[in-house]
């Protein structure tokens, strides 16, 4: 009874909106929201909108976890049709008609803005299918009684505030060039449409046929909000148009070798839990997947080096178990040396290089997965956990300076409150006055002949304006300090180092004085003089002189090239740059790491000046904070 009544229901609608539905989508046309940059053109599309807000109102687990005004705004708007009938007839139908993902997406570019089959595409799939002529009468129904276009339209704030957004950050984006160059097609047969969708889930990369043109779509999801904005990252970005633009350039040449492909299925079976994981359940869309994971590997290298496309591009691909990809980037280098060798060609040589491939080859393979997959915790250590029983290990090189162990030694009373002390043989030096029982002056730098220091004023007495100020004897080449104490200083020490020029043996000594006090401070030889499970570490240096150090930063989430550029998110450069980061102990999983990285042990002078902590890394060029954050682990890969 229930069915029969909803179609009687449906019928006598359908009746009275078909008379509406041409009137209303001529009397409301969807306003273009678009912006072309280099041969891309950048839109919102109100016909994948309009799919995402029915599918958001059905409650399809498949919309985006942003934090969205936008759909506060559709459920205020359209709460009403959540258990309309038209809507569970459009949910129904969906689930009958489409068996993936990408099945909606890629059938609603096949539209017009008044929901109807295009009649310009070449082969048109869905010509003469009873429940797709059912579905598009249901669509356009819903569209004219929720008067969808108004509401479309009204959004134009956001969906320009994003668009010109998304085109102010594509600075040197050329990337249909780069495609059409790296497939040696003609770019004039293709047009290139990305799609900003915003409650989307996933991205997705559909094509079609139309007359003498392809028509190439890359439909993403954005990456995060900034304020109520949908922000699609630029990094992302270009991923993304190189994924899925490279599916419509891939995917028939996979296709035509499918026989072939099919011989060697079973290097589909190590791999299965993965791909399936990712949405992948067959073997010649894993094919497609690898092939077009590798080119992008490739378009990375072209524009951001070998360095940044291999830390960013084949790691995480590999770690994602895409373990056949060094196979095909060795074809596609050759490829790309070969300036006469068309990409069909590099299909059959793939088909060669898999079918070589031994089931031992495999298990190395999986290893290298587990290896870039490494560590295998929840969380990595901040900065400033390192401070019980504390080494800090410094290169064998380091030469410390003129100084002593805090808080120094015993002055000299002279007279009244007066103290000396008397250095010999030394031209300049730095001191800090003290009680021992937590009072200090401030670093009294560069002291360079016999001084009278007022503790109380804190300042350098002139002594030919004092002539009461005590005068001992000494030595021509020595050096005498002097400071009057307060009254309640039950003992007056002097704490010094040397610092005729700046070195960063004079730096880590006040450092360690500073901050790590009880800490030991050691180079990296005599580290086997301790049982380093005792100990939470500081571990200082270049990759160059401290072994240990290089040992522990292949283990982080980031890429120092041989030129000593950081490879993390993008490629920062320069003479100065200084990394310090938290991570796990080598031997005691309670103890702590800091590690701090740096092209030349003189970077590291002031780093104190730095305030950092609280966060597992910290970049630094020149003492200016570059980026801080928290590694983040995306598909079992922990990432900077």
């Amino acid at each position: 009874m229930k069915k029969l009544t909803l179609l009687i229901f449906l019928t006598c609608l359908s009746l009275k909106i078909c008379l509406a539905q041409n009137d209303y989508f001529a009397d409301h046309p969807f306003k273009d929201f678009s912006v072309e940059h280099n041969g891309l053109k950048f839109k919102v599309d109100p016909r994948i909108e309009f799919l995402q807000t029915l599918f958001l109102l059905a409650g399809n687990p498949y919309i985006n976890s942003q934090s969205l005004d936008y759909k506060l705004a559709i459920l205020e708007r359209y709460s009403e049709y959540k258990e309309h009938p038209l809507m569970e007839e459009f949910f129904g139908l969906a689930l009958k008609i489409f068996d993936s993902i990408d099945g909606p997406i890629f059938f609603t570019v096949q539209l017009t803005n008044d929901f109807r089959l295009r009649n310009d595409i070449d082969n048109a799939p869905w010509d003469g299918n009873e429940n797709i002529d059912h579905l598009l009468q249901v669509m356009q129904a819903l569209a004219t009684e929720m008067d969808y276009a108004h509401f479309f339209n009204s959004r134009s704030e956001m969906y320009l505030n994003t668009l010109q957004l998304t085109k102010m950050n594509l600075t040197d984006f050329d990337e249909k060039r780069r495609l059409i160059d790296y497939y040696r097609e003609e770019g004039s047969k293709y047009e290139f449409i990305v799609i900003l969708n915003f409650l989307g889930y996933g991205n997705f990369g559909p094509r079609i046929q139309v007359k003498n043109k392809k028509e190439l779509y890359a439909v993403i999801s954005p990456s995060f909000t900034a304020g109520t904005i949908p922000y699609f990252d630029l990094y992302e970005i270009h991923y993304l148009v190189w994924h899925e633009f490279s599916h419509s350039f891939v995917n028939p040449e996979i296709d035509k070798h499918a026989a072939e492909f099919a011989e060697i299925k079973h290097l589909y079976e190590p791999i299965r839990a993965a791909m399936r994981g990712q949405a992948y359940h067959t073997w010649d869309v894993t094919l497609k997947e690898h092939l077009v994971r590798a080119v992008t590997c490739r378009l990375a290298a072209d524009k951001y080096g070998e360095d940044y496309a291999h830390w960013n591009y084949v790691q995480t691909e590999k770690g994602v178990k895409y373990i056949y990809l060094p196979k095909m980037l060795n074809i596609l280098k050759k490829y790309e040396d070969d300036e006469s060798m068309a990409f069909a060609a590099v299909v059959p040589q793939i088909v060669n290089a898999l079918k070589k491939i031994a089931e031992q080859e495999i298990s190395i393979m999986l290893e290298e997965v587990e290896t870039i997959r490494e560590p295998n915790v929840d969380e990595i250590p901040a900065i400033g956990q390192a401070r019980s029983n504390v080494l800090i290990v410094v290169p064998n090189e380091v030469q410390f300076p003129y100084t002593v162990k805090w808080p120094g030694e015993k002055m000299k009373k002279t007279a009244g409150n007066w103290y000396a002390y008397t250095f010999k043989n030394k031209a300049e030096v730095n001191v800090i006055f003290n009680n021992n029982e937590g009072t200090q002056t401030k670093d009294l730098l560069g002291v360079s002949h016999d001084a009278w220091y007022d503790i109380a004023s804190q300042t350098w007495l002139e002594p030919d304006k004092h002539p009461d100020l005590p005068m001992i004897e000494k030595e021509p080449n020595d050096l005498v300090v002097y400071c009057k104490a307060p009254k309640q200083f039950k003992q007056t020490m002097i704490y010094y180092w040397d610092d005729e020029a700046p070195t960063f043996g004079a730096f880590i000594s006040r450092y360690k004085n500073d901050y790590y006090s009880e800490a030991e401070l050691i180079k990296e030889k005599d580290l086997k003089n301790y049982n380093l499970s005792d100990h939470d570490l500081i571990i200082m240096g270049t990759l160059k002189n401290n072994q240990i150090l290089a040992k522990l930063a292949k283990k982080l989430p980031i890429y120092f090239s041989e030129s000593g550029d950081i490879i993390g998110d993008r490629v920062y450069e320069g003479a100065d740059l200084i990394f310090i980061s938290g991570w796990l102990h080598p031997e005691n999983p309670e103890r702590k790491l800091e590690l701090y990285l740096a092209k030349s042990l003189r970077d590291f002078i002031n780093i104190d000046r730095v305030r950092v902590g609280g966060t597992n890394y910290h970049l630094t060029r020149g003492l200016i904070t570059l980026k801080k954050g928290n590694y983040q682990r995306r598909n079992r890969i922990w990432r900077f």
